[in-house]
């Protein structure tokens, strides 16, 4: 499946069930149906479906009776729950950690460059990994285990909102797209949502918070977390993690229906750059409440880099150096085919950290050229250091492209996806496309760079947006 087929399939079912309205516990679900939805077909990019085993529906939800032992701690920890006074609350992923330095150091680049700006502008700050299983939240687990139970309970209730689940999960049955069933796809993301909610909402309804941090909005977890935020009166901001474009299912393609679902996005978008501002702003322009900051990559203001580090240096000037980031979704044949024949020019490959399919792939090119091609100082150096270093950078759709030109590489994008996702860059001369193996030898050794320099006066730009996002009274 390609990237239009899915998001073709994204407007099918936004057509056949615009009728349908997906009530649960007083709240609208057409957003996390939708998300989730997108999600899985997403994944068909770079896995095949078996239809063959089609996943049996599980009706309900399995729980168990809360013990009256249960019931009384439940308000007795409830009653003497205290938590924070501090003013903003980070909410990051220690699973998600990148190089920053040759000396190994790794950081979450997403949420830990604020850090420093917290600490200039006094806004104390509470930080949560979600990679843990036990978050340090006093009674968490607790408090998620007898809300998971009461909402579960009330989703075996709703047989109405059950059904129409079924007439959903029915309709992708029909199509073969999927080897799962939707409906327990959608019963366990939804129960999990809502009880993730009102453990959030008690905790954020004892604690001091003016604002929250995180990126990815349209996770399970932090869609809850937003969601239980905005309802105790704290200002949600989204950083922006990626390449946003219209073929992004989370930031494109909503229609007017998601207004009666408007608690489930951030309050504030902070995005890198002016033209992803545009970009939110028109997608999200039924949604009046959302603001969105171009304030920058928060991350190039937390470099320590060489311009060349010893650990990639060694390559003979005269040859021409290469960056390939991958997703998932391997190469085109004309790209190998100059990866083996031409020695003249040296290929770093980098694989996506939770798409790394194309490494056999690629090994096999190792096999048979394996003294141009590298793979182990690709993915252990940190990205903007081997940016530093190298001529051009090749991907799709990734938005590594967008460090490529912060560090002044030429980027050359392959693919339908790539440039769709690029469209305007490479029409403006910005970025170049390659379809065939002509093509991409005739760029080589011709302008290798960017006529215009990345992002002066970074720092302070980024300590204005800052404080006024964070600085909440």
């Amino acid at each position: 499946m390609t990237r239009n087929e899915y998001l073709y399939e994204l407007k099918l079912l936004e057509k056949t069930f615009a009728a349908e309205s997906f009530v649960f516990d007083n709240v609208d679900w057409w957003v996390v149906i939708r998300i989730q939805i997108a999600s899985q077909l997403h994944s068909q990019l770079t896995s095949k479906t078996d239809d063959t085993n089609i996943e049996r529906i599980e009706e309900i939800v399995k729980i168990t009776e809360i013990t009256l032992k249960d019931k009384a701690k439940f308000i007795l920890y409830k009653n003497k729950f205290k938590y924070s006074k501090k003013k903003v609350a980070v909410f990051t992923n220690s699973a998600h950690m990148t190089p920053v330095n040759s000396q190994g150091k790794k950081i979450n680049q997403y949420t830990e460059p604020f850090l420093k700006y917290f600490k200039i502008l006094n806004l104390s700050n509470d930080v949560f990994d979600l990679s843990l299983d036990k978050l340090n939240i006093e009674n968490y687990s607790f408090f998620k285990m007898c809300y998971h139970q009461s909402i579960g309970k009330k989703f075996n209730n709703d047989i109405e909102f059950r059904g129409k689940l079924r007439k959903l999960s029915a309709y992708f049955e029909e199509k073969k797209l999927f080897s799962f069933s939707v409906y327990n796809l959608l019963k366990k993301t939804i129960v999990n949502n809502q009880s993730t909610y009102l453990t959030y909402h008690l905790f954020f309804k004892n604690s001091k918070y003016k604002a929250i941090l995180f990126y990815c909005y349209y996770s399970n977890v932090n869609m809850a977390i937003n969601r239980a935020a905005k309802n105790n009166g704290i200002k949600t901001i989204e950083y922006q993690h990626s390449l946003l474009s219209d073929y992004h299912y989370a930031y494109a393609r909503w229609t007017t229906r998601i207004v009666k679902c408007e608690d489930f996005f951030p309050s504030s978008i902070w995005v890198w750059a002016n033209e992803f501002k545009l970009l939110v702003e028109s997608n999200f322009k039924m949604l009046k409440s959302i603001e969105v900051v171009d304030g920058g990559n928060v991350l190039h203001t937390s470099l320590d880099l060489i311009s060349e580090t010893n650990t990639i240096n060694n390559i003979p000037p005269h040859r021409v150096k290469v960056l390939i980031t991958l997703q998932g979704l391997g190469l085109p044949e004309f790209i190998k085919k100059v990866m083996v024949n031409d020695s003249n020019i040296f290929w770093y490959v980098r694989f996506h950290p939770r798409y790394p399919m194309d490494k056999s792939e690629i090994l096999k090119l190792i096999d048979l050229k394996n003294n141009n091609i590298d793979i182990k100082i690709a993915n252990e150096a940190p990205l903007q250091e081997l940016f530093q270093y190298v001529d051009y950078h090749i991907t799709s759709f990734s938005g590594c492209a967008i460090e490529a030109e912060y560090f002044n590489v030429k980027n050359l994008i392959f693919g339908e996806d790539g440039y769709d996702s690029y469209k305007s860059k490479i029409e403006t001369g910005v970025y170049k496309f390659i379809d065939n193996e002509d093509v991409l030898k005739s760029i080589f050794d011709k302008d290798k760079y960017l006529t215009e320099v990345k992002s002066t006066n970074f720092d302070n730009r980024t300590k204005e947006v800052v404080k006024r996002l964070f600085d909440v009274n």
